[in-house]
């Protein structure tokens, strides 16, 4: 989330050494990191055709009288509508089962989440997504 692909390469190294030191994980190439994020940045791209991005986005919402605030790791703005993804730690595994656990933990904070930014934006197509990290998948929440 942190990195971009317009930063200059200087400091786009930087902050991957910052993170290879930060998690004793010296055998890594910085430049490996700097790669898997253009690499990551190139699939969203591919995806959503992006008009602009957004990264740690805060947002504050009302619902039924009671106040939701978090942050949203990346929203994307992009012709068919708006993109809201959130990562997660979770380690994943079978399709069904990280479906499962999409839903199970972070379902009424995408139904939140795409509410908000539906207001917030003036938008009605709103698609909200988890990213497990830690095996490069992409599962989308559907929510009425």
């Amino acid at each position: 989330t942190g990195d971009h692909h317009t930063y200059p390469a200087p400091e786009r190294i930087k902050m991957a050494e910052g993170f290879i030191r930060r998690y004793e994980m010296e055998d890594t190439p910085p430049n490996a990191l700097v790669l898997l994020g253009d690499s990551w940045d190139a699939f969203l791209n591919r995806q959503f055709d992006i008009r602009k991005a957004y990264r740690k986005y805060p947002i504050r919402y009302f619902h039924h009288g009671r106040l939701f605030t978090n942050v949203i790791d990346l929203l994307l703005d992009s012709p068919k509508g708006l993109i809201v993804i959130q990562n997660s730690g979770f380690a994943g595994g079978e399709p069904a089962k990280m479906k499962h656990r999409a839903l199970q933990n972070l379902g009424s904070w995408c139904y939140l989440s795409g509410s908000a930014v539906k207001e917030v934006f003036g938008r009605e197509e709103v698609r909200t997504f988890v990213h497990f990290v830690m095996s490069g998948t992409l599962v989308e929440v559907v929510w009425e």
